[in-house]
């Protein structure tokens, strides 16, 4: 029984130190915002190759130094690799790593809820006509109420981590990119949802 229970306890600290040792990984912070915990392998001519943990697999990648703005190694300090010169929007270090915020943010805190809804339920309109009139100009709607979302803009929502950057230039841009992107994306999805189930229901009642 002893030796079991020193088994056992053996095979608990082996678990907490592997544990500690997979949560203690190397940091990417990619140019588009993203911050991936990665296992620095090696630099490549052009790039830096990495492995990463997917769905529970060892997964080995490449990224180009032109989509990298630092990485970090375990125990080290954070290298910036991002030069200005070369950079699309001709940041600074400091102005990119905000840019970079504005579009982390608003990928994970952005929503459009109420433009989803109107899309929704004008789409369910359109699905009607569709079932009644079938005049091929009423395909066209999604893409129409797209573009009237995309002309009205997007609007930064304040919450407590941007309290402080609402009218930061780099992160307002690095915001309004990604909070777009997803409210178009959302209106196109939402009306031509409500058009295809809505023509679909009205047709079978026929």
């Amino acid at each position: 029984m002893r030796k079991i229970i020193q088994a056992l306890l053996s095979l608990i600290v082996i678990g907490c130190f592997y544990s500690a040792e997979l949560k203690a990984q190397d940091s990417l912070w990619l140019l588009n915002g993203n911050v991936l915990e990665i296992k620095f392998v090696n630099f490549s001519g052009i790039g830096l190759n990495y492995s990463e943990q997917y769905r529970g697999k060892t997964a080995y990648r490449s990224r180009d130094f032109n989509t990298i703005f630092s990485y970090k190694l375990k125990g080290k300090e954070e290298t910036v690799i991002y030069k200005p010169e070369e950079g699309e929007t001709k940041y600074s270090v400091g102005d990119m790593r905000l840019y970079m915020r504005g579009l982390r943010q608003a990928d994970q805190y952005y929503h459009s809820r109420a433009t989803n809804y109107i899309g929704l339920a004008a789409g369910v309109g359109v699905g009607y006509l569709l079932a009644n009139d079938e005049s091929p100009v009423l395909f066209a709607m999604p893409v129409v109420y797209s573009g009237i979302v995309l002309a009205t803009g997007v609007k930064i929502k304040k919450n407590a981590l941007n309290k402080d950057l609402l009218t930061n230039g780099p992160y307002r841009e690095g915001y309004k990119k990604v909070a777009k992107g997803k409210k178009v994306f959302g209106a196109l999805k939402y009306n031509l949802l409500g058009t295809l189930a809505s023509f679909a229901l009205f047709k079978a009642l026929e």
